[in-house]
This record gives structure tokens, C-alpha cells and sequence, in this order.
């Protein structure tokens, strides 16, 4: 009986000494497999994260390459942009002739950004021979834009008693110190003075081609004759009441016939090609001598740059009876 409680529990001993070995080698193989399951993950994460570092990386380089590209294109386009000096007045250094341009097409922006918006300093010009001089530091010259077009049109400026044509519609300006003037507001201004006007004046005969000499009497001196058809351009104007009087140059205005000189007092008949006269025969009487015109167009004194009918004339002491008389006599014959 003894021996079989003994063989009983050595049995016993056995087989719990077999489950805790069984327990330890599940234990085991359960914790080794959980180290491979958390290796492996660490793996992933290791992967994935390599795999996610490798792609910012690559855009960040790609992002880094078309910022460049794109900051390369915008230099390339700036650096294309140049400043066309071709057609600047001679006259007019670099600096100054990009500062009027630059400054008139910001003025022309800020009035009208609609029409102006798009516009370059290359779109507003100064021509080369519409430059007419720098009067104590007032630039004066026409300009134009590019997305203007102007008309062949004679203009007429009129600046005190000065009056003066420019060959069409190109606005003529005075600049100095940032600031555009039209010519007439910078003679009110005192920007100009007379005298800067009166040759300003003198730059635009030229454009209508050389003096006619077809009416010059051969005993007039030629600066003489240029003076007097010269003045009379601006005593027509102020003379008339028309608001559309006719625009007309030095070559419009003609001698018919050229009496003589006293006391530098020049006689003559003198009108504008094309100007109508009454025909009729009329009769007039100047210092007691009676003589007789073909029509209304009557016998003019010019002197000092002035126009006198040949009545005023000798009332204003002017010229004299022997000088009406010498005048009258050189018409009849």
C-alpha cells in the first residue's frame, strides 16, 4: 500500500514538473513572438518614417528647384527690360530724359490707370526734334504716348500777345522741379519769360518748310522781311473775333506791294493768301492827299514790330505828310 502511494505521487511530482515546463516553454515562444510582432512594427515605423523623410526631402527639393526657376524667370524677364535711348534729343542727358518719362507716365497712370495701366516708360517719347531748350533749368518740348494718336493738324498757342503754330496735335509742356506746366500757365507762373517764349516761338516756322521769297521786294532786306511776316502772324490774331479763325504760317502771309521806308517806317499792303477784300473801288483821304484802292484792302505801316493803317500812322506822328505823299505817289504809279 505504502508503494503505491508513492509510485502515486511520484507520478503526481511528474506531471506537475511537465505542465510547468510546458507553462515556461508557451511563456516562451509567446514572448519571443511578441518581440518579433514589435520588432517587425519598429521595422514599419522605421520604413515609414525613412519612407516619409525621403518624400519631404524630395519635395522640398522639387519646391526649392521651381522657386528658383520661377525667381530665375523673373530676373531673366526684369533684366530684359531696357530703357530705348534711340530717339532722345541730344540735348537731354540719360538720367534726365528717363526722369521726365518716368515721372509723365506716373501722372498719366494716376489720371486714367484704365487706359495708362499697362504702359512702360518705352511707350512715352520726347522726340528728338521736338526738344526746344532748357530755360533757367524749364524743359520745354513735346511728348507723346504710345497708345495716342495725334493729328496731322496745325495747333495754334497763343502766349500774351505772342501766337505761334506747332505742324499737330502733340501737347507741347514745360517741366522743372517734377511738375508739368502747359506754356501759357508757365508764363503766368513766371516759370517762362517773355523773352524764352518769343524764342521758343522762333523754333517752329521751320516746320513748314523754307520761306517762300516769291513776294520779298528786292529792296527789303530778307531778316527785315522775315520780321514783318513774322509779327503780322501775331497781330492777326489778337485782331480778330473769330474763335475759329483760320490757322495759318509765316507763308500765308503775303506783300502785294511794298511802298518804301522812312525813318524806319516800312509801307505796304499786306494781308493773308486766300483773305477776301471788298472789290469795289475805294477812295481814301490821309493828311489831305486823296487816293483811290482797287478794293478794301487798304496801305499798312509796320514799325517796331507793329501794324498801323497809314491814317494812324500819321496821326500818331508816326510817319509825315511827305512821307503819305511819297507812299501814295510809289502806289499810283
Amino acid at each position: 500500500m505504502r508503494k503505491k502511494i508513492l509510485a502515486v505521487g511520484l507520478v503526481l511530482v511528474m506531471l506537475f514538473l511537465c505542465g510547468c515546463s510546458k507553462s515556461d516553454s508557451s511563456n516562451t515562444v509567446a514572448n519571443n513572438q511578441k518581440e518579433t510582432k514589435d520588432v517587425k512594427n519598429l521595422l514599419d515605423v522605421s520604413n515609414t518614417q525613412s519612407n516619409t523623410d525621403s518624400y519631404v526631402t524630395v519635395n522640398s527639393e522639387i519646391k526649392k528647384s521651381k522657386t528658383t526657376k520661377e525667381n530665375t524667370k523673373k530676373e531673366v524677364k526684369k533684366s530684359e527690360f531696357v530703357v530705348d535711348y534711340s530717339k532722345k534729343p541730344a540735348a537731354l542727358s540719360n538720367s534726365t530724359y528717363l526722369k521726365i518719362k518716368t515721372e509723365f507716365l506716373n501722372n498719366i497712370k494716376k489720371e486714367n490707370a484704365r487706359e495708362n495701366g499697362s504702359l512702360t516708360v518705352n511707350d512715352i517719347n520726347i522726340p528728338a526734334n521736338r526738344f526746344y531748350g532748357t530755360y533757367n533749368g524749364a524743359y520745354v518740348f513735346c511728348i507723346t504716348q504710345s497708345n495716342y494718336r495725334y493729328l496731322n493738324q496745325i495747333t495754334r498757342y497763343d502766349v500774351s500777345n505772342l501766337n505761334f503754330f506747332l505742324p499737330d496735335s502733340k501737347p507741347l509742356y514745360v517741366y522743372k522741379n517734377g511738375t508739368f506746366y502747359d506754356i501759357e500757365e508757365a508764363y503766368s507762373k513766371k516759370i517762362l519769360t517773355y523773352d524764352d517764349v518769343a524764342n521758343i516761338a522762333k523754333n517752329f516756322t521751320k516746320y513748314f518748310g523754307e520761306m517762300d521769297l516769291d513776294d520779298k521786294p528786292e529792296n527789303l532786306d530778307i531778316n527785315i522781311f522775315r520780321s514783318i511776316k513774322q509779327d503780322y502772324l501775331n497781330y492777326i490774331k489778337p485782331n480778330t473775333k473769330d474763335k475759329y479763325f483760320p490757322v495759318y504760317n509765316i507763308n500765308n502771309v503775303k506783300i502785294r506791294d511794298y511802298l518804301g521806308v522812312s525813318n524806319n517806317a516800312y509801307a505796304m499792303r499786306i494781308g493773308i493768301s486766300g483773305q477776301m477784300y471788298l472789290t469795289a473801288l475805294t477812295e481814301k483821304t490821309v493828311a489831305g492827299i486823296k487816293y483811290t484802292l482797287p478794293n478794301s484792302q487798304d496801305i499798312t505801316i509796320y514799325k517796331s514790330g507793329k501794324f498801323y493803317s497809314i491814317k494812324t500812322a500819321y496821326e500818331k506822328n508816326i510817319i509825315t505828310k511827305a512821307d503819305v505823299q511819297k507812299f501814295v505817289k510809289k502806289f499810283i504809279d
